[in-house]
């Protein structure tokens, strides 16, 4: 770490942090992972996302590939969030019905999926944004 800025020294600083924090656990590799992050230079910090998305590289604690993985599951969530909020203005603009600026941040704004559910499944059958705003069953408010 006393080399962490050093420009030549990054990549060598980052293959005996991983060295050394391999046979850790969970805990203590994150805590003294997360130590030298800190104190390293830009170059050292370079070499480390260079390994990282080379995909050669296989995350050595449980700590972090839960994390991985949970962030990998609020991706997909917020894409199929994306994609309901997407097809329910698409059917609407389809279908001819105006959307105002403050019913558009509306369905944006919301984060329950079962309402986009059903907000979709009533854009089909309703002729204005009021009207599915008001028939639409509503789980949680958005």
């Amino acid at each position: 770490m006393a080399h962490g800025r050093d420009e030549q020294a990054g990549p060598e600083i980052v293959q005996a942090v991983v060295g050394a924090v391999r046979g850790l656990e969970d805990e203590r590799s994150s805590f003294y992972f997360d130590l030298v992050l800190s104190s390293l230079g830009e170059a050292a910090r370079r070499a480390l996302e260079a390994l990282m998305k080379s995909g050669n590289y296989e995350y050595q604690t449980e700590f972090v590939r839960k994390w991985i993985e949970e962030g990998l599951q609020k991706g997909r969530q917020k894409g199929r969030q994306e994609g309901e909020v997407i097809a329910l203005l698409e059917v609407l603009d389809a279908r001819g019905i105006e959307v105002g600026a403050e019913a558009r941040q509306r369905i944006q704004d919301c984060t329950d999926p079962a309402q986009l559910k059903a907000w979709l499944r009533m854009a089909v059958k309703v002729d204005s944004v009021q009207q599915l705003f008001e028939e639409a069953p509503a789980p949680q408010p958005c």
